[in-house]
């Protein structure tokens, strides 16, 4: 699934209509984000136009209210202890939660 690393990312969207599409499938969906490495996050699905002729499908669901600086990206790799690997727009939200779950940031 990802060449070269043992690991994986898993999103869970506070999308309602993305998590309804998984919940009428019956199973999880393999995505990326809907811009060009590095390019500015998407929040509306005209701002990826340039690249429909590359994904298999894509919904428009309508804007999304959470901002262009992406998904806080978290490394729970090590047991009982997490790494911020990239800075996004949950990013205090998950620190709390895992926090509450005695799961403490790596030193």
């Amino acid at each position: 699934l990802n060449p070269g690393t043992k690991t994986v990312g898993i999103r869970v969207p506070e999308s309602s209509f993305v998590r309804g599409v998984v919940s009428q499938l019956g199973f999880a969906i393999a995505l990326t984000s809907a811009n060009i490495s590095g390019g500015q996050s998407s929040t509306a699905v005209g701002h990826f136009r340039e690249i429909w002729s590359k994904c298999a499908n894509v919904y428009d669901g309508g804007s999304l209210n959470a901002g262009t600086s992406g998904s806080t990206i978290i490394d729970l790799t090590q047991e009982g202890v997490y790494k911020i690997v990239r800075k996004g727009c949950s990013e205090a939200e998950a620190r709390s939660i895992l926090e509450r779950y005695g799961i403490n940031e790596q030193q």
